[in-house]
């Protein structure tokens, strides 16, 4: 983040994507595996400001994957790192892909959505409220404190 400011875990410093890139394009390019650890699992992101609080969330669901030996990522320390692409559905990161390595899909606490069981929670609440709604709005970490 700007100023210095550390930037916490599961957070993303504005809607920008991070510097992890997967090799898509030149010689060596590689495909993202649509199967693989946390692939299809959904994910809650903290957006944060220059001053590293958080301002909002954007919730995403990881569509693929990529071996440390197929990603040309490197960790802080120089070894090959595997990564993961989150697509969002909600927030300022609706619409957008970010490439993400473990501690970051970890840190944004991946759970999975089986689509009946939502059906079912939200058929019984019978607030007219649509499936994604209620599943996008039960994984925002802050709904507990709603009123």
């Amino acid at each position: 983040a700007a100023g210095g400011a550390p930037t916490p875990p599961g957070a993303t410093p504005g809607p920008e994507p991070g510097a992890k890139r997967a090799r898509l394009s030149g010689e060596g390019a590689v495909e993202w595996r649509t199967t693989g650890p946390f692939v299809g699992q959904w994910i809650t992101r903290s957006i944060v400001d220059d001053d590293g609080l958080v301002e909002s969330h954007s919730v995403g669901k990881v569509v693929g994957y990529l071996s440390a030996e197929e990603s040309d990522y490197v960790d802080d320390e120089g070894r090959p790192t595997a990564l993961w692409r989150a697509e969002y559905h909600t927030g300022v990161l609706k619409g957008d892909a970010e490439d993400l390595d473990e501690m970051d899909v970890i840190s944004s606490a991946p759970r999975p959505a089986p689509v009946d069981i939502l059906t079912a929670a939200v058929d019984a609440r019978g607030d007219g409220e649509s499936v994604e709604e209620g599943f996008i709005k039960s994984l925002l970490p802050w709904r507990m404190f709603a009123k």
